[in-house]
């Protein structure tokens, strides 16, 4: 229920991650793990009622999980994560 302290650590993750995804784009797992800072970043947004960042954030998640799909680099217990994201947005679209 710390959410604001939450969304807080997350963005650092953020920050942090986002150099390494972009300096390894071979390595799936940096973006993975960038996808889902994202994720949880527009949860704690969402739990804040601040819906622009929400959508910015699973937007973002989103994108990078398309992209690793098109790629065929999810792990298969990952198959139905697009649709999970999606509903997500749909949810907090409300």
């Amino acid at each position: 229920k710390q959410f604001d302290k939450a969304a807080a650590v997350l963005q650092n993750v953020i920050e942090i991650l986002i150099p390494i995804a972009e300096a390894d784009k071979e390595t799936p797992t940096y973006q993975y793990d960038l996808s889902m800072a994202y994720r949880l970043s527009a949860e704690a947004n969402f739990q804040k009622s601040n819906k622009p960042k929400t959508i910015e954030y699973i937007d973002k998640a989103i994108a990078i999980i398309q992209e690793l799909r098109k790629e065929n680099s999810l792990k298969e217990a990952d198959n139905n994560l697009l649709a999970e994201l999606e509903k997500e947005k749909a949810d907090y679209s409300k």
